[in-house]
Protein backbone atom coordinates (compact mmCIF):
# COMPACT_ATOMS: atom_id res chain seq x y z
CA UNK A 1 0.00 0.00 0.00
CA UNK A 2 0.92 3.50 -0.68
CA UNK A 3 1.09 5.69 2.43
CA UNK A 4 -0.28 8.92 1.07
CA UNK A 5 -1.04 10.26 4.52
CA UNK A 6 2.67 10.14 5.45
CA UNK A 7 3.60 12.04 2.31
CA UNK A 8 0.91 14.59 2.99
CA UNK A 9 2.14 15.20 6.56
CA UNK A 10 5.71 15.51 5.27
CA UNK A 11 4.72 18.01 2.57
CA UNK A 12 2.67 20.06 5.05
CA UNK A 13 5.64 20.20 7.45
CA UNK A 14 7.93 21.18 4.56
CA UNK A 15 5.51 23.89 3.52
CA UNK A 16 5.29 25.22 7.10
CA UNK A 17 9.09 25.34 7.38
CA UNK A 18 9.51 27.14 4.08
CA UNK A 19 6.81 29.62 5.06
CA UNK A 20 8.45 30.26 8.44
CA UNK A 21 11.80 30.86 6.68
CA UNK A 22 10.06 33.30 4.37
CA UNK A 23 8.46 35.00 7.39
CA UNK A 24 11.88 35.26 9.11
CA UNK A 25 13.34 36.68 5.92
CA UNK A 26 10.57 39.23 5.63
CA UNK A 27 10.95 40.18 9.30
CA UNK A 28 14.73 40.58 8.93
CA UNK A 29 14.30 42.66 5.77
CA UNK A 30 11.71 44.86 7.50
CA UNK A 31 14.00 45.30 10.54
CA UNK A 32 16.92 46.28 8.31
CA UNK A 33 14.77 48.80 6.43
CA UNK A 34 13.39 50.29 9.65
CA UNK A 35 16.79 50.49 11.38
CA UNK A 36 18.84 51.38 8.30
CA UNK A 37 20.02 54.78 9.61
CA UNK A 38 20.89 53.42 13.07
CA UNK A 39 22.86 50.50 11.64
CA UNK A 40 24.68 52.75 9.16
CA UNK A 41 25.59 55.20 11.94
CA UNK A 42 26.89 52.39 14.16
CA UNK A 43 28.92 50.93 11.31
CA UNK A 44 30.47 54.32 10.48
CA UNK A 45 31.35 54.95 14.15
CA UNK A 46 32.99 51.53 14.41
CA UNK A 47 34.89 52.16 11.18
CA UNK A 48 36.12 55.56 12.41
CA UNK A 49 37.34 54.07 15.71
CA UNK A 50 39.24 51.34 13.86
CA UNK A 51 40.79 53.91 11.52
CA UNK A 52 41.83 56.12 14.44
CA UNK A 53 43.56 53.18 16.13
CA UNK A 54 45.29 52.32 12.86
CA UNK A 55 46.52 55.88 12.34
CA UNK A 56 47.70 56.37 15.92
CA UNK A 57 49.33 52.95 15.87
CA UNK A 58 51.58 54.12 13.05
CA UNK A 59 52.81 57.22 14.90
CA UNK A 60 56.14 56.95 16.73
CA UNK A 61 56.00 57.07 20.52
CA UNK A 62 56.84 60.37 22.18
CA UNK A 63 60.47 60.91 23.02
CA UNK A 64 61.12 62.20 26.51
CA UNK A 65 64.70 63.26 26.27
CA UNK A 66 65.30 65.27 29.36
CA UNK A 67 68.85 65.96 30.36
CA UNK A 68 69.34 65.64 34.12
CA UNK A 69 69.95 68.95 35.85
CA UNK A 70 73.57 69.89 36.30
CA UNK A 71 74.75 67.85 33.32
CA UNK A 72 75.90 68.77 29.83
CA UNK A 73 74.39 66.80 26.96
CA UNK A 74 76.79 65.74 24.20
CA UNK A 75 76.45 63.59 21.10
CA UNK A 76 77.31 59.92 21.33
CA UNK A 77 80.16 60.35 18.83
CA UNK A 78 81.63 63.19 20.95
CA UNK A 79 81.35 60.91 23.99
CA UNK A 80 83.27 58.14 22.20
CA UNK A 81 85.89 60.71 21.17
CA UNK A 82 86.29 61.75 24.82
CA UNK A 83 86.63 58.11 25.90
CA UNK A 84 89.28 57.46 23.24
CA UNK A 85 91.13 60.61 24.33
CA UNK A 86 91.24 59.27 27.89
CA UNK A 87 89.21 62.20 29.24
CA UNK A 88 86.38 60.11 30.76
CA UNK A 89 86.98 59.09 34.37
CA UNK A 90 83.71 57.27 35.17
CA UNK A 91 80.46 56.25 33.49
CA UNK A 92 77.08 55.24 34.88
CA UNK A 93 75.07 53.09 32.46
CA UNK A 94 71.26 52.97 32.80
CA UNK A 95 69.71 51.21 29.83
CA UNK A 96 70.76 53.27 26.83
CA UNK A 97 71.51 56.38 28.92
CA UNK A 98 75.12 57.15 29.77
CA UNK A 99 76.13 59.61 32.49
CA UNK A 100 79.82 60.41 32.48
CA UNK A 101 82.37 62.29 34.52
CA UNK A 102 85.19 63.92 32.59
CA UNK A 103 88.69 64.39 33.95
CA UNK A 104 88.78 67.87 32.43
CA UNK A 105 85.87 69.93 31.22
CA UNK A 106 84.87 70.11 27.56
CA UNK A 107 85.71 73.83 27.63
CA UNK A 108 88.79 73.76 29.86
CA UNK A 109 89.93 76.76 31.80
CA UNK A 110 93.30 77.46 30.29
CA UNK A 111 96.23 78.16 32.50
CA UNK A 112 99.28 79.08 30.45
CA UNK A 113 97.78 77.26 27.46
CA UNK A 114 97.17 73.93 29.28
CA UNK A 115 94.02 72.43 30.72
CA UNK A 116 93.95 72.04 34.48
CA UNK A 117 93.89 68.32 35.27
CA UNK A 118 92.97 67.32 38.84
CA UNK A 119 95.42 65.07 40.67
CA UNK A 120 94.56 61.41 41.30
CA UNK A 121 93.35 62.00 44.87
CA UNK A 122 91.02 64.83 43.84
CA UNK A 123 89.79 62.80 40.86
CA UNK A 124 89.02 59.79 43.10
CA UNK A 125 87.09 62.05 45.49
CA UNK A 126 85.17 63.58 42.56
CA UNK A 127 84.34 60.11 41.19
CA UNK A 128 83.08 58.97 44.61
CA UNK A 129 80.93 62.08 45.12
CA UNK A 130 79.64 61.96 41.54
CA UNK A 131 78.83 58.24 41.87
CA UNK A 132 76.84 58.80 45.09
CA UNK A 133 74.94 61.66 43.48
CA UNK A 134 74.10 59.58 40.39
CA UNK A 135 72.99 56.56 42.46
CA UNK A 136 70.83 58.72 44.73
CA UNK A 137 69.53 60.82 41.88
CA UNK A 138 70.45 64.07 43.63
CA UNK A 139 71.16 65.76 40.31
CA UNK A 140 67.48 65.57 39.46
CA UNK A 141 66.27 66.40 42.97
CA UNK A 142 68.47 69.32 43.94
CA UNK A 143 69.52 70.39 40.48
CA UNK A 144 73.19 70.34 41.39
CA UNK A 145 75.99 67.84 41.32
CA UNK A 146 78.94 67.82 43.70
CA UNK A 147 81.27 68.30 40.70
CA UNK A 148 81.59 70.99 38.05
CA UNK A 149 78.66 70.75 35.64
CA UNK A 150 80.96 71.13 32.65
CA UNK A 151 82.59 67.84 33.67
CA UNK A 152 79.31 65.94 34.15
CA UNK A 153 78.04 64.76 30.77
CA UNK A 154 74.97 62.93 29.53
CA UNK A 155 74.39 61.06 26.28
CA UNK A 156 72.31 58.23 24.89
CA UNK A 157 73.61 55.10 23.24
CA UNK A 158 72.22 54.44 19.74
CA UNK A 159 69.14 52.18 19.64
CA UNK A 160 71.14 49.42 17.93
CA UNK A 161 73.65 49.49 20.80
CA UNK A 162 77.43 49.38 20.66
CA UNK A 163 79.04 45.99 21.19
CA UNK A 164 82.52 47.52 21.63
CA UNK A 165 81.51 50.00 24.35
CA UNK A 166 82.45 47.95 27.43
CA UNK A 167 85.81 46.92 25.96
CA UNK A 168 86.43 50.58 25.06
CA UNK A 169 85.75 51.57 28.67
CA UNK A 170 88.07 48.88 30.00
CA UNK A 171 90.90 49.73 27.59
CA UNK A 172 90.75 53.41 28.63
CA UNK A 173 90.52 52.75 32.40
CA UNK A 174 87.01 54.13 32.79
CA UNK A 175 85.17 53.20 35.99
CA UNK A 176 81.78 51.75 35.01
CA UNK A 177 78.72 51.52 37.25
CA UNK A 178 75.28 50.24 36.34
Amino acid sequence: MDDKAGRRIWSQAYRRRSQSVKVYGRNARKFLQDQKNTLLTGFLLLLSVVLLFAVFGQLPPPVFQSVPNGMTQIDYSAFITQVNAGNVAAVAVRGNELDGLLKTSLTPALSAGHAIVPDQKALSADIAAWGRAIRLGSSTVTGTLPVDSSRAIYTQEPPAGDAQLVSLFLSNNVQVTT
